[in-house]
């Protein structure tokens, strides 16, 4: 062992890392220490022959140790490690999996699976089996008389029925109807007084569906009726004794834009107000169809501190509103009641034609 305490030297004030030839002849010793102040970095000179000087780093930076020079930890080797991941047998993409080297997994194999498309394949493809529209229907599948339809209503069962296809060989598809077989009242009629009004739908003498009967009320057997609700507002107009009023759709009901100065004795755009003040009519030009009926008429907002009351009715298809008081069922003036900021409102429900 040799121990020199004055020999071994720091040399400060590097800029760069150590080479090969920083060396005996350059005048260091083993066991100098070079400082690297440049890169923040420090050497331990290991060796000094001439032209192979060895200096190793002895900073602790991650990025600064030198991979090659750890020792083996364990049984597997650097050498081991990377043999093993450039082995192309037992590494490989997605791409050149081979299919076929694959080993069944669970209760199906890859066969059975083959076996089962090749069979969905044809069953799909079974042209016997499978049509692609009714025109594709021959007279084998489908046969019927020429001169009936395919179905008929049961009156005993009330229910629509297939009818046994005595004739073979004839063509069913596209078969006009036969009025003498079925009966207009066989094919759910709703007119007034027949054994099936309320029935939802109707057919004509045609054997179509009757679409008007789509529209019709249930316990209202006329076609194309029509329910409707709105929401009536009545303020105090600019003018003097005058009305400003609004009809507002609440559900499939008519909207009448706001509309000012309806004045007495007047008709102002879809609105007319009677002599004395009493009657309200919204004309049947702001409504749709023909007021038939009014269902309800409900006062939901006064302000007026008078009316608590009112109603509706139907006068040659317009609908008209009075306003009655608590005061034994009294009619009101509307423009006198309804001072500066003063409001009535009312949702009005009634049907109509469509």
């Amino acid at each position: 062992m040799t121990w020199r305490p004055t020999e071994a030297t720091l040399f400060l004030e590097k800029a760069a890392a150590p080479t090969v030839n920083d060396d005996q002849n350059e005048g260091y010793l083993v066991g100098d220490i070079w400082i690297d102040e440049t890169n923040d970095l420090a050497y331990l000179n290991l060796d000094v022959t001439v032209g192979a000087a060895v200096w190793k780093h002895v900073s602790l930076e991650e990025a600064a140790i030198d991979h090659t020079a750890i020792l083996n930890i364990g049984t597997t080797t650097h050498a081991d490690i990377d043999t093993h991941i450039g082995n192309a047998d037992i590494h490989f993409l997605e791409g050149a999996i081979d299919h076929t080297n694959i080993l069944s997994i669970g209760l199906t194999s890859h066969a059975d699976i083959d076996t089962a498309v090749d069979e969905l394949t044809a069953h799909v493809l079974d042209g016997t089996i499978h049509f692609d529209q009714i025109g594709e229907l021959s007279d084998v599948v489908i046969t019927g008389p020429a001169d009936k339809d395919l179905l008929q209503y049961d009156t005993g069962t009330t229910k629509w029925v297939d009818r046994t296809l005595a004739e073979a060989g004839v063509s069913a598809v596209g078969h006009a109807h036969n009025d003498s077989y079925f009966t207009e009242a066989e094919h759910l009629d709703t007119s007034a007084g027949a054994a099936d009004a309320g029935k939802p739908i109707k057919l004509d003498a045609a054997g179509h569906v009757d679409a008007s009967m789509m529209l019709a009320i249930q316990g209202d057997a006329t076609e194309g009726r029509v329910i409707r609700c709105c929401r009536l507002t009545i303020a105090d107009g600019t003018d003097a004794s005058t009305l400003k009023c609004t009809l507002s759709n609440v559900w499939n009901g008519d909207t009448i834009a706001e509309t000012n100065n309806v004045a007495l004795d007047a008709t102002t755009g879809d609105w007319s107000l009677s002599a004395d003040g009493k009657t309200l009519t919204i004309e049947s030009s702001g409504l749709s169809g023909t007021v038939m009926a009014v269902i309800s008429l409900n006062v939901a907002y006064n302000t007026t501190g008078i009316v608590t009351n009112g109603y509706a009715a139907v006068a040659s298809g317009d609908l008209v509103f009075i306003a009655i008081s608590d005061v034994a069922g009294i009619a009101q003036d509307l423009t006198a009641i309804m001072d500066t900021a003063k409001t009535i409102q009312a949702y009005l429900t009634y049907i109509t034609t469509a």
